[in-house]
């Protein structure tokens, strides 16, 4: 009988709150159409069209389009984009299986984006309420604590820029994890039914949970961020919870198994990288300098002081004074709110209370409140500037360098927080009052956590987009199918960190979003094997011209944003090569010129061979890099040079064809000691050149260089030259007017492609 009941009271429980998780997934959604204003948004139209955001949109365009994010042979023509060593969301398999599930209903990459990104509001509310229902909060108040978790500053401001870190569902589920090894709440248990057999004995509804719990965190790491640190803070609380665990072997055992599920779960994602590292030269495309954790770290004040833009004018002055004034600024939207604020500080007085009072106040102490404030002191010490994720950078890995997104871990523990102060507050107010002090609350909490900044620019947002798909239309009717455009400036792929005028980064990946079968160049992976388009970057436009010819481009695409002079001068440098007008987008932002005329008489001429040699010589193009051994280039009217670091150096050099190459080395190197340190260059075909490098020795060789990566040595006894007391550097050997010339297409010479035999660019 007392079985019977209690199955009935837990059946009545489940229904409420299925009841009540349906309501706040409604709520989430509801509230988002004042908060975004979306009466006056265009599904059709991207919430979001600039930087980040332009560049997710073609990720996510390339997921519809050809089944996944990894390759893509509409960008980076003629080779295709493939992101196998740049792995971008190789840890948000679900979310991607999520869009691509989306994409079942609309081929439009626009509306599968805002679907998604509204799609999260209730789901992120609902994994909230479900976890804080888990750990005893009553279903009222964890509704209310949910939607302030939900509308964070951090979720509004990254919106679709950042569209899989904004779709933050599995922090809660982390925070879970976290708080059940602190509380040493069991993880993995034992199937009785099944205690027989090795396998299905570990197979019970608590393993299980556990086992979907890391799933669904290691599968949706926000850009490989919420996983890591998901590993990093379980680890950290299972070393402080030892000391004083029951068991010290389960807590232990329980920490680690958790751990390496999460680990597992990413290697395997991660496993075409590993595959295609073996087999391929990385690019380290991604490989990131340890400085910039710092850059990407918490601080306190970003925490509890007021959102940019708050509604109370001198609380949004007191937060821009602070941004634009401090030396290290952080991402936007760090702020927890007045509830979030409040909530943090209540758990560390918790804490340290707890920690100063004797052991019989300990016992009867709020268990979950403290261990709350652990996670969020752990994740708070882990993420803040010079904090542990310092040293992760350091001795372990620069590669998970935003860690200030560790916000929404404290986030959940500081709602956690106050939703038990609202528990405790229910249980001594009438349910009358207590019901009004809830709604002022969350609507309170929602003022103070949203304002006008939230809501796009739909407007402009929509001309921009409109602009670019009418200029792509007349792309498409001018042009044959799966032809291939040509775009400039050249932009490196992807983040790319050198200021184009009024371009954004990832500019250059909208017209792909419009188009249907066109090919552009844009989106080869910069340093790789088929970033052809590099070494033409400094070369006259003549020379860009003749190599998109020589490598099949029917058309010239020019954003002229990315131009000092807003692109005359390369339009018209174009119209002069060409001969041929330009058709604009109606803003008259973009221009694109059709070089199938051009094309035509420079082919004319040529034979089979030649044409042969034009597009090798455009596509593999021989390419030159410095590593850190040197100073960055310095210039006057005549000369340019490169001071080096340190006497041994090394030039390397990727011939990215099938056959060897014949270069020319030209230039002269010098080294501070007048009377010439002795200095060795070592060629790539086995060659030496013996020299003193005193106040500049000219260099002159030619060699052959084979197929792949190959190194040009330099190594000197040079000692360092005398530098000005304000010159800090320490100088060695100075590379005067060094260049590489191809000598490869001898037959290119007297053709319209002559300017490809132009010298190499070293990087």
């Amino acid at each position: 009988m007392w079985r019977a009941s209690r199955s009935f009271a837990t059946r009545i429980h489940l229904v409420g709150d299925i009841a009540w998780g349906v309501g706040v997934m409604a709520a989430a959604l509801a509230c988002a159409v004042p908060v975004l204003e979306l009466w006056r948004a265009d599904l059709s139209v991207p919430l979001a069209y600039s930087g980040d955001a332009s560049g997710g949109l073609a990720l996510m365009k390339g997921i519809v389009e050809h089944g996944w994010y990894t390759s893509n042979s509409n960008l980076g023509a003629p080779f295709g984009m493939e992101l196998y060593d740049f792995p971008v969301l190789n840890a948000d398999t679900l979310n991607v299986l999520v869009v691509k599930f989306l994409s079942l209903f609309s081929s439009e990459a626009a509306v599968v984006v805002n679907v998604y990104f509204l799609l999260m509001f209730p789901v992120i509310a609902l994994a909230s309420f479900v976890v804080m229902r888990r750990l005893a909060v009553t279903a009222p108040v964890a509704a209310v604590l949910s939607l302030l978790f939900v509308f964070l500053p951090y979720h509004l401001r990254r919106g679709e820029h950042h569209l899989f870190p904004s779709a933050y569902f599995a922090v809660p589920l982390a925070a879970y994890l976290i708080l059940a090894v602190l509380s040493e709440t069991p993880l993995f248990l034992r199937n009785r039914r099944f205690a027989q057999r090795r396998v299905l004995a570990i197979a019970s509804p608590t393993t299980l949970a556990t086992l979907g719990i890391c799933l669904i965190v290691a599968t949706s790491a926000g850009s490989f961020a919420y996983a890591p640190f998901t590993i990093v803070l379980v680890a950290l609380a299972t070393l402080v919870r030892l000391p004083g665990a029951s068991s010290r072997r389960a807590t232990a055992l329980t920490g680690m198994a958790v751990s390496a599920l999460l680990a597992v779960i990413l290697v395997i994602q991660l496993t075409p990288v590993f595959v295609y590292r073996l087999h391929h030269e990385p690019t380290r495309i991604a490989a990131r300098d340890p400085g910039d954790t710092e850059r990407y770290s918490l601080k306190l004040a970003e925490l509890v002081l007021p959102v940019e833009g708050h509604r109370i004018r001198p609380l949004a002055h007191l937060t821009a004074r602070y941004r634009s004034s401090t030396p290290l600024p952080g991402e936007f939207g760090q702020s927890l709110g007045v509830a979030g604020s409040v909530g943090l500080l209540w758990l560390m007085f918790v804490l340290v209370s707890s920690t100063l009072a004797g052991a019989a106040i300990r016992r009867r102490a709020l268990t979950v409140p403290r261990y709350a404030a652990v996670g969020a002191l752990l994740a708070f010490l882990t993420a803040t500037v010079g904090g542990f994720d310092t040293l992760i950078a350091y001795l372990v890995t620069p590669q998970v360098r935003v860690w200030d997104r560790m916000v929404v871990f404290i986030a959940f523990f500081a709602f956690l927080g106050v939703a038990y102060l609202l528990d405790g507050l229910g249980r001594t107010c009438r349910k009358a009052v207590f019901a009004t002090a809830l709604v002022v609350v969350l609507l309170g909490g929602l003022l103070d956590e949203t304002n006008a900044a939230d809501i796009p620019p739909y407007r402009t947002i929509k001309a921009e987009f409109r602009d670019d798909a009418v200029l792509v239309s007349g792309i498409e009717r001018m042009l044959p199918r799966r032809s291939m455009v040509y775009e400039m400036p050249y932009v490196p792929f992807p983040e790319n960190n050198v200021s184009m005028y009024g371009m954004s980064d990832y500019d250059l990946a909208k017209p792909y979003v419009h188009s249907r079968d066109l090919r552009w160049s844009y989106g080869a992976i910069k340093n790789g094997p088929d970033d052809w388009a590099a070494a033409l970057a400094r070369q006259p436009v003549r020379v860009q011209v003749a190599a998109a010819a020589a490598a099949g481009f029917d058309a010239i695409y020019v954003d002229t944003y990315g131009f000092a002079d807003q692109g005359r001068a390369i339009v018209d440098a174009l119209r002069s090569t060409l001969r041929e007008r330009a058709l604009r987008s109606p803003s008259g932002r973009r221009a694109v010129f059709d070089i199938r005329p051009y094309k035509r008489r420079l082919f004319g001429g040529l034979t089979p061979a030649q044409k042969t040699a034009a597009r090798a010589a455009a596509l593999e193009p021989v390419r030159a890099f410095w590593g850190n051994e040197l100073y960055p280039e310095e210039t006057d009217r005549r000369n340019v040079w490169r001071w080096s670091r340190q006497p041994d150096i090394a030039l390397r050099i990727l011939n990215p064809s099938t056959f060897p190459r014949r270069i020319s080395l030209r230039g002269s190197i010098a080294s501070g000691d007048e009377r010439g340190a002795p200095t060795r260059i070592t060629y790539p075909d086995g060659t030496e050149s013996t020299f003193g490098a005193g106040v500049g020795t000219p260099v002159s060789s030619t060699f052959a260089l084979r197929p792949g990566w190959h190194e040009i040595r330099i190594s000197s006894t040079a000692t360092p030259a005398a530098t000005s007391p304000s010159d800090t550097r320490t100088l060695y050997l100075r590379m005067m007017n060094l260049r590489l010339s191809d000598l490869t297409f001898k037959s290119l010479r007297r053709s319209g492609f002559a300017p490809l035999t132009a010298r190499l660019t070293i990087s």
